[in-house]
């Protein structure tokens, strides 16, 4: 009885008090970009000399609930956006509606991913370390591959080349990616995706370099360090994304280049889009050839691309995507062999490369996910007699959540299932190395959850299971802090995995079946400072990487084994950095500081990237100079270093309102220098092309 006089007293006291006070107040409404109408997710909403934060969902919208009656200050800002603010008077019970139209502030913007998260968001809020090369960069590179432009402007990202265009298969080929020294050949210690589809081939257990041509790509995302949360096997010291381009506005575009330069080299792309209403299509074509600077080093390739997609309702639409390559290259050999065969073109290669998939993606206002079932393959033949076929099908099914406005869940399956077929066809009867297939299955969870106006954290955990090999516990946790609307703090402790490949397990001499995965831990921590409203932006980040249960081969051949036994221990600097001076004139620049417990092949110790554009009317003039320190090209039966810097330039103009023309030169400093041991690099060489691109628009 007392305990009900007292619940009945609290209760008399609540209801008067909310008589005395009123109810509280809410506020509601939508923020946008000004420029397109578009929706801007992750803004960040406050009331000011309050703790009450919010952030808008994937259509914009935002919610405040429970504030008490008084006068407030709203502010809205979103990074790459002019901050907006608006005073407010609220009474009891009142609901407020406020949209706000942010304006775009020019050059600097804090890009939306999808990789870290797999759910659309701005990068300041992912705890990884993210870049992103716009297609607009690919562009005005001029280069076949997507893979050269990521190397020179990515701090921490490298790879090999040997020549003006093309990277080969197996003994001399180049195309070896590293990030912060990880990976290197084969390249199954970073993750290369196409629209987050897993692309290593199941026989040679490493991407095909040469596959991922630059036409047909809208971006590319690229994180350093451990994404295997997310993306399971191969994502060990990171991954790169390659994100295909779709038609996006109502009415035709026709786009086309041609481009001629050194060594006969000649680069042809076409592609047709087309757009109206819910339905959209975009094709293209592509052909590339080069004699090469060194006899018997030419590479010829064709390719084509297709992504349609279909809007069935306001929540749901499908798309569908295929690409196809088929390319010829021959090795010319290092320069200190004695091997007569390399000539006349006698080691050579052909290849056939296809993906494709099709997804089914959703987008509510609290929630937003896909289901995509992928598929790539290819057909390889070599000189030597080695033939092989190979394949990759997965499925993954993934789902963003937001329970309340401040807190985002993303909840995942992945499937996938690779393996081949290869031989020796030059015996009688062929010799069979592998006919196999493994599959794999994972569940994650990532949870991201704002604890206040300033503060944010990340903590995510995946379960794999692998046919031979077990369960794979792989942990993440990381936080943000925002000590000012221009500053972004950020720190991950994160665990990468590799499964071994296919050749490692089964193929060739070295091969053994009773090897284990890889394991690798980061530990990161960094800033991004945005200073003169965003006119100049810094980021900085410092890492340490641990690795054990290394992959590699021991003995002295014939008598050779694939174990376990191998540790490294890196860690490093990376600095980015963009200024706008005039409306005219942007600079930008990275550097990248790298220290290894031993000498490493494909990690240079020092990676300088400076770049400069002046747009001047119809003339867009832009100089670059990448600068390599320290870069291990050879260890045994002694380590040889290069130091390296190149020069290039380009001059476009805009001849008319669809036509432009350029001219670029590269290695304008005629250095001698080698990325691939034995494979000088072409000295001066120079490029020149004509754009088309004509548009109609949906009136």
């Amino acid at each position: 009885m007392i305990r009900s006089g007292v619940i009945g007293l609290i209760c008399l006291l609540w209801g008067a008090a909310f008589m005395v006070c009123g109810q509280p107040a809410q506020i509601t409404g939508r923020i946008t970009s000004r420029t397109d109408a578009g929706p801007l997710t992750g803004a960040h909403v406050m009331l000011q000399n309050t703790s009450r934060l919010t952030t808008s969902d994937f259509d914009g919208n935002y919610r405040l609930v429970g504030i008490a009656p008084g006068e407030y200050r709203i502010m809205v800002s979103y990074v790459g956006y002019s901050t907006s603010m608006r005073d407010v008077t609220l009474k009891a019970n009142d609901h407020i509606a406020l949209d706000f139209e942010l304006d775009q502030i020019p050059f600097i913007m804090d890009e939306a991913v999808i990789t870290g998260n797999k759910v659309m968001a701005p990068k300041s809020s992912s705890p990884l370390t993210l870049s992103v090369v716009t297609r607009e960069v690919i562009e005005q590179s001029g280069e076949t591959n997507v893979l050269p432009v990521l190397s020179s402007r990515i701090p921490g990202v490298f790879v090999t080349e040997r020549g003006i265009t093309g990277f080969g298969v197996g003994e001399g080929s180049a195309g070896k990616i590293t990030v912060r020294g990880i990976g290197g050949s084969p390249n199954t210690q970073v993750l290369v995706m196409i629209d987050g589809h897993p692309q290593f081939a199941g026989i040679f257990g490493h991407p095909l370099s040469d596959a991922y041509v630059a036409a047909g790509i809208e971006k590319v995302e690229v994180v350093r360090g451990p994404v295997s949360l997310l993306y399971g096997t191969n994502a060990m010291a990171g991954a790169i994304n390659i994100i295909t381009r779709q038609q996006d506005k109502d009415g035709v575009l026709v786009s086309a280049r041609a481009q001629f330069g050194s060594f006969n080299t000649q680069k042809y792309t076409a592609s047709l889009g087309y757009k109206k209403n819910k339905f959209h299509i975009l094709g293209s074509f592509n052909h590339d050839q080069t004699d090469g600077h060194r006899d018997n080093s030419d590479f010829d390739i064709t390719d084509g691309y297709l992504k349609a997609g279909y809007e069935l309702s306001s929540h749901f639409r499908i798309l569908v995507n295929a690409s196809l390559a088929s390319y010829h290259t021959t090795d010319p050999g290092p320069v200190y062999t004695t091997d007569t065969t390399y000539q006349n073109g006698g080691h050579w290669g052909d290849f056939l490369r296809g993906e494709g998939s099709v997804a089914l993606e959703n987008k509510y206002r609290r929630s937003e996910g896909a289901f995509r079932f992928y598929y790539n393959g290819g057909e390889h033949t070599i000189y030597d007699g080695f033939h092989s076929t190979d394949h990759l099908t997965g499925i993954t099914l993934y789902q963003g959540l937001k329970l309340w406005p401040d807190n985002l869940i993303t909840v995942g399956i992945d499937y996938q299932r690779y393996g081949g077929f290869a031989e020796n066809t030059i015996p009688v009867p062929p010799i069979t190395f592998t006919d196999t297939a493994i599959f794999e299955i994972a569940g994650y969870l990532l949870l991201q959850n704002t604890i206040s106006e300033k503060l944010s954290a990340t903590a995510g955990l995946r379960l794999e299971d692998h046919e031979l090999f077990g369960t794979e516990w792989i942990p993440q946790i990381g936080i943000n802090w925002y000590p000012s609307q221009a500053t972004v703090v950020k720190a991950t402790i994160s665990k990468g995995f590799r499964s071994p490949t296919i050749q490692e397990l089964f193929l060739f001499t070295p091969a053994n079946p009773q090897l284990e995965p890889e394991r690798m831990w980061n530990f990161e921590t960094g800033v991004t400072q945005y200073f003169f409203k965003e006119h100049l932006s810094i980021e900085l980040n410092g890492f340490l990487a641990r690795g054990s249960n290394l992959i590699q081969m021991t003995g002295v051949y014939p008598d050779v084994k694939n174990k376990n036994s191998g540790k490294f221990t890196h860690y490093g600097v990376e600095f980015q950095g963009r200024m706008m001076l005039t409306d005219h004139l942007h600079l930008m620049g990275s550097y990248s500081w790298l220290h290894t417990d031993k000498a490493r092949i494909a990690a240079p110790a020092h990676q300088l990237f400076l770049e400069g554009s002046y747009q001047w009317k119809k003339l867009l003039i832009i100089l670059e100079m990448n600068y390599i320190h320290d870069l291990v090209t050879r260890t045994d039966p002694e380590v040889v270093y290069q130091r390296y810097a190149l020069c290039n330039a380009r001059l476009s103009y805009q001849v008319a309102s669809f036509v432009s023309a350029w001219v670029a030169g590269q290695n304008l400093l005629n250095q001698s220098y080698q990325i691939n041991d034995g494979y000088p690099m072409p000295g001066i060489n120079a490029m020149g092309g004509i754009d088309i691109r004509f548009e109609t628009k949906k009136e």
